[in-house]
């Protein structure tokens, strides 16, 4: 199961953010790059057509429902049963796709030529990767747990290998068509 940060942020003028998790089960257990592609967008679809049909005010109010010393108590609880190994998290991965800026950035003058996003990991998750749109170009952060996995140089260089063989693939798909 992965976890995937949504907005659910009422208008573009409202500051800070609102954001709320949909949890969706990632085809990874398939082999060919276009059609894990096709079925990672038909769950990605569906998850954000269920998601959306619950109103941003409802979900962002949901959180005002329940008293914060019991929200407190709670996160405690689950914090305790998770770290002795009690309860498995709901998930052991998060994937966020985050808007960038599309005009140059700069730091004490010089130009910023690329930003690579680091994401927490809470108790029991095994990786977050953060996409970040930047100008012309998408940066990549790929956080993890080394006690779950202690290849992470193989899992970027997989990863990378990965866009490399699907951009092929999809690119001879379009020339064919």
């Amino acid at each position: 199961m992965v976890a995937v940060p949504i907005s659910v942020r009422r208008s573009q003028d409202e500051e800070g953010n609102h954001i709320s998790m949909m949890y969706v089960r990632i085809p990874t257990d398939e082999p060919d790059p276009q059609e894990r592609l096709r079925r990672s967008r038909e769950v990605m679809s569906a998850a954000k057509s269920v998601h959306g049909a619950v109103p941003a005010p409802v979900m962002q109010d949901a959180a005002f429902t329940t008293p914060p010393a019991m929200l407190g108590r709670a996160a405690r609880t689950m914090a305790v049963l998770g770290s002795n190994g009690w309860i498995d998290p709901p998930h052991n991965v998060t994937i966020s796709n985050v808007p960038g800026w599309q005009a140059p950035l700069y730091c004490a003058g010089a130009k910023v030529i690329a930003q690579y996003p680091v994401n927490v990991l809470l108790d029991g998750m095994a990786a977050s990767l953060t996409f970040l749109s930047y100008m012309d170009h998408m940066d990549v952060g790929i956080t993890t747990d080394r006690d779950n996995v202690p290849d992470v140089w193989e899992l970027a260089q997989d990863f990378g290998a990965e866009l490399d063989e699907m951009a092929t693939r999809l690119s001879t798909a379009g020339h064919t068509k």
